[in-house]
């Protein structure tokens, strides 16, 4: 996959691609049903959103796509505060000007079981 560092700086390509192989690597080590958490603490859409809608599509029907807010069960004025709309892919960004914090971004993904068809082969 090269498209992940599609918009990155040269020098920080190299960290897109570490950010990629460690995603495959901890998708690979998750079994069906288990939830992946990417977060970073950057600002960078190519290490952010961009990172993640590429391995959301690349991982096609196998992931769903959770969303942070409510896992977290956050209330509607935090909702409202951290700018998480129903129509976003479910990720969080924490920016420092808007909270007392450094900037975050997390995001959640389901590792979908295979369906009945595709478990045939073990019988």
């Amino acid at each position: 996959r090269d498209s992940g560092d599609d918009g990155a700086p040269a020098a920080q390509q190299g960290l897109v691609r570490k950010q990629q192989e460690l995603l495959e690597s901890g998708w690979q080590a998750l079994r069906p049903g288990g939830c992946l958490v990417y977060s970073t603490c950057t600002f960078n859409a190519w290490e952010n959103e961009a990172q993640f809608k590429e391995f959301l599509e690349l991982k096609g029907s196998e992931a769903q796509c959770l969303h942070v807010a409510e896992l977290l069960e956050l209330s509607p004025g935090a909702r409202a505060a951290l700018g998480c709309e129903e129509k976003s892919l479910g990720p969080l960004q924490l920016w420092p000007h808007a909270f007392d914090t450094e900037g975050f971004f997390v995001a959640c993904l389901r590792k979908v079981p295979a369906g009945p068809a595709d478990s045939s082969e073990d019988s």
